[in-house]
């Protein structure tokens, strides 16, 4: 099956297979847990050398830039205290990445 890569990112952004576009790249009742092989094309969902590169950037970029900055900036401005900027980005810092990790496989 030849995919555009537009598809492909479509595909991804939907968390669906890259290449069918079935959702299938989750395992069923599981939120964390990839297949290894699409059950609807049969397109190996393998773990290259990398593979946790792309989920790392993403996850961080989005909590150090999306979060903790702006909380700090906050902080900064007087806006916030120092207990409660220690306690936004410390949930931020370890709810962000829960939300994101289907998005960024």
């Amino acid at each position: 099956m030849k995919v555009s890569r537009a598809k492909v990112i479509e595909h991804g952004l939907a968390c669906r297979c890259p290449n069918c576009g079935g959702r299938t790249l989750f395992q069923k009742g599981r939120l964390f847990k990839v297949n290894e092989v699409c059950p609807d094309c049969g397109l190996r969902i393998e773990k290259g050398d990398g593979a946790f590169l792309g989920p790392l950037v993403i996850n961080y970029g989005v909590t150090a830039f999306g979060i903790v900055v702006p909380v700090i900036l906050f902080y900064a401005a007087g806006k916030l205290g120092a207990v409660a900027t220690l306690c936004i980005c410390l949930a931020g810092s370890l709810i962000v990445p829960l939300f994101l990790y289907r998005l960024s496989w």
